[in-house]
């Protein structure tokens, strides 16, 4: 943020940080206009209000055309609010990509409120709503690490620097008696995290909750997995937990490189190994934290590329059949519809793109060029050149 953000929000030297939040300061205690995670609400809370609600449903309808002409047919929508979820309801019989929508908790009462507002998991194979979205921790440059982040002068200035958890007020233990909440209510539950330390906190929770309810059934995930260990992913396989997998490094890997080096860059988002040990894994973007391409997304898993060419964990990289896999078969099954979508297969819905060029046959490096000609949702034209 600027010195005028900064002025707006009443930030100054004298400002605490906010729990699971950073104001980076420099060496005489004056912020430097970085925010880090929960800090950034200090700045949006003074941001204008969203338009109407007119508007909101036309920017909706045209952010779905736009996935369209990228070839999307079903999205994964991670952390909305009751309002959100209204407004989607209003566009039923408009939408163009089928919508699972997941609700944004971060307490056992937001969860519990939830429940008692939406009781059961409802929709149709267009429009669902399937669970809840929480964070453990930050992102790249709040993920909640073992081992201290590098120092970056003006932006990451503490030598002892961690990340940020963002776990309920209770801890684990509360975060363990919201899965137990959704399960007992049959949601699903996907949790955001990033970093080593916080995803063993999350293994721990889930391990808890799946001692009194099992969670299999219901499909909770974990989503970004940059950097889970050896141990924690035998758990998740064991427990039938489900992974989700995004292409963060394309634009972020700069960052991750700087923020963490080299060798835990490396590490992170192990495709592969998630693959190997056994878990149903999905594919995706976090648009738009980055940009919605399939086509990027399939690249990234394949080659491990950064936009600056840097190759960033080679030995993570998966085979175009695989990754077209995760991003097909494997997101349809964490949305609870295989048995409509997700692979080419008589009696299933006829969601069908074209593409100019064959991601399973052409050099990995031209899979992020590869454009779409025309997209149908069952059966029906939504994009076409």
């Amino acid at each position: 943020m600027n010195s005028q953000a900064l002025k707006i929000a009443g930030v100054t030297r004298d400002t605490p940080d906010p729990a699971g939040g950073v104001i980076v300061r420099d060496a005489s205690g004056e912020p430097t206009g970085v925010l880090l995670e929960a800090a950034a609400q200090l700045v949006r809370a003074h941001l204008p209000a969203p338009p109407a609600i007119a508007e909101q449903r036309r920017l909706l309808l045209a952010q779905m055309a736009a996935h369209n002409a990228l070839g999307i047919t079903s999205v994964t929508e991670p952390g909305i609010s009751p309002a959100n979820y209204e407004l989607y309801a209003s566009l039923r019989q408009q939408l163009t990509v089928r919508a699972h929508l997941l609700l944004r908790v971060t307490s056992l009462a937001d969860v519990e409120t939830m429940v008692e507002a939406f009781p059961g998991k409802s929709g149709d194979d267009m429009l669902s709503l399937d669970g809840f979205k929480s964070y453990a921790d930050g992102g790249v440059e709040g993920g909640y690490l073992y081992q201290p982040y590098q120092v970056i002068p003006g932006e990451q200035t503490n030598p002892g620097y961690r990340g940020t958890l963002r776990l309920p007020a209770g801890g684990e233990d509360e975060l363990a008696r919201m899965y137990v909440t959704a399960a007992r209510h049959k949601f699903q539950f996907q949790t955001h995290v990033v970093g080593d330390a916080a995803f063993d906190i999350v293994v721990s929770a889930l391990r808890k909750a799946n001692d009194e309810i099992r969670l299999a059934p219901y499909r909770f995930a974990l989503m970004h997995l940059f950097l889970p260990s050896h141990a924690g992913m035998k758990t998740m396989k064991r427990m039938g937990i489900l992974a989700t997998v995004q292409d963060h490094p394309v634009l972020l890997g700069d960052n991750m490189v700087k923020w963490w080096g080299r060798e835990r860059a490396g590490r992170g988002i192990p495709v592969r190994d998630l693959i190997d040990a056994g878990l149903v894994v999905a594919g995706g973007t976090d648009a738009p934290v980055v940009p919605p391409s399939p086509l990027w997304s399939l690249g990234w898993m394949t080659t491990r590329k950064t936009l600056q060419d840097e190759i960033l964990g080679a030995g993570q990289a998966i085979t175009p059949a695989e990754a077209l896999h995760l991003y097909t078969a494997g997101s349809a099954y964490t949305q609870f519809a295989e048995h409509s979508v997700g692979t080419l297969t008589p009696g299933k819905r006829a969601d069908l793109v074209v593409l100019d060029g064959n991601p399973l046959t052409c050099r990995r490096d031209e899979i992020r060029d590869i454009k779409v000609q025309e997209t149908m949702v069952d059966g029906r034209t939504v994009y076409s050149l």
